[in-house]
């Protein structure tokens, strides 16, 4: 497998990612826009629209720079674009207005492209998983928010358990699979019944 490591948020460093893959691999089937991060902010928090600004540049910025520059590749290999969301992108939250916003916009986004997209062949869909337990919330301060977050969800979701990445994977993998053939332009959720709820 290849690594290339690098910021999404710098432009060189997307071109670069870009540029290796297609240098190793000579094409590119799916492209997988998975980068992220969750914040937590309340409207009378004054670092709110330093968040936003953040959440934009690394949530939605990224993934429409990462499509353009994949999209020719994309064309020759009539390829899938899976968006990875969040259930955030499809309800409200209290105290998390940016990432919220942030998501919505990838939802919209996959929607819009998936229509532009379509009549080259390209089907684009996004996967939105409600919270999953990685060790990056805790390894980014965030910790305590999420872990009650957690625990409130698995109290509170039909099935009583939150999804473990491999299960967010395996949804990513059927979205860029030949399975998916007729789903474009559509969100899945991967939240244990928590949009339900």
């Amino acid at each position: 497998a290849l690594q290339v490591v690098g910021d999404v948020t710098n432009d060189e460093d997307v071109r670069r990612l870009v540029g290796v893959t297609v240098d190793n691999y000579g094409q590119i089937d799916v492209l997988v826009n998975n980068a992220g991060a969750g914040s937590f902010a309340t409207l009378d928090n004054p670092g709110l629209l330093d968040q936003l600004e953040h959440m934009f540049k690394l949530d939605v910025r990224s993934v429409v720079l990462l499509t353009q520059l994949a999209l020719p590749h994309l064309e020759k290999t009539k390829g899938a674009i899976v968006n990875v969301s969040s259930v955030c992108g499809l309800r409200s939250y209290a105290g998390c207005s940016a990432y919220c916003m942030a998501k919505t916009s990838i939802d919209m986004f996959t929607k819009c492209i998936s229509l532009e997209l379509g009549p080259k062949g390209i089907r684009v869909n996004a996967v939105n998983p409600t919270a999953v337990r990685t060790g990056f919330q805790n390894n980014s301060g965030a910790g305590d928010v999420f872990n009650g977050m957690v625990s409130h969800l698995e109290n509170t979701v039909p099935l009583g358990k939150l999804p473990e990445p491999s299960d967010v994977a395996n949804a990513v993998l059927f979205l860029s699979s030949p399975r998916a053939a007729f789903i474009t332009g559509h969100s899945l959720p991967v939240d244990c019944g928590s949009l339900n709820a």
